[in-house]
């Protein structure tokens, strides 16, 4: 596995939040990026490819293009998330694909100083690659049955409403855990860690996230990415 790349099992569980909110989270991203030479409605990768990643300014800023290394952060429901370094300097970044045929990645990119350049409003599907699949990595610790995966018990399946909370119960893994709410199309991935020997934590719907659309409908899926010690697990 090339030492540029960080790994952690995932799981997710899909919740959908009501648009109509009564506290908004604020907030825009640093800097703006996007893959070069594809357009918004390129949603499939492959596996190993390389794509070259392009960064600009956001809010009229004209220096603001964040300071490197940069970071690629790619959150896979029900599989694996990965952080890759990118490179140091914005008119040199790489990304290759490393997860497998099948995997849907939500893409998120942020600097050296943890300053986020927003999660890529697509939800990219991996097809597979007949040529090369080398750079393919199989994590060990994958099994359902490792010592290391935690249990994550959610008190809501399906909607909630604005203001509504979602308890979550962790059990098993490695403290200290950490919490990541993901949105598509967000201008950040939002963070929450929990104290050493909690194991409890409740997300209040605040509201101002955004969603993907299916179909002609819009639909905001929200995905919450557990970290537990090396590994990250979540519902």
């Amino acid at each position: 596995m090339a030492s540029s790349v960080r790994r952690a099992l995932t799981l997710f569980m899909i919740v959908v939040l009501l648009l109509r909110s009564c506290y908004a989270l604020s907030g825009d991203a640093g800097f703006s990026w996007r893959f070069e030479n594809r357009g918004l409605d390129g949603s499939t990768l492959m596996e190993c490819e390389t794509l070259a990643i392009s960064i600009s300014p956001s809010n009229g800023n004209s220096s603001n293009v964040g300071m490197g290394p940069y970071y690629l952060l790619a959150f896979e429901p029900s599989g694996t998330s990965t952080t890759t370094l990118l490179g140091h300097t914005p008119s040199s970044l790489r990304w290759q694909v490393t997860h497998s045929i099948g995997s849907q990645l939500l893409l998120s990119l942020v600097d050296s100083q943890g300053t986020s350049g927003g999660v890529h409003p697509m939800l990219f599907t991996v097809k597979a690659n007949t040529a090369d699949r080398e750079c393919l990595y199989v994590d060990p610790l994958s099994s359902p049955l490792s010592p290391l995966k935690p249990e994550i018990v959610s008190s809501v399946i399906g909607q909630i409403p604005p203001c509504g909370a979602w308890d979550l119960s962790v059990f098993g893994g490695r403290a200290p855990y950490t919490i990541s709410v993901v949105s598509l199309g967000s201008s950040t991935v939002y963070n929450f860690s929990l104290p050493l020997g909690q194991q409890s934590f409740t997300y209040n719907n605040r509201g101002g996230i955004s969603g993907r659309m299916v179909g002609s409908k819009p639909s905001p899926d929200v995905f919450l990415t557990l970290q537990s010690g090396a590994h990250a697990e979540s519902i």
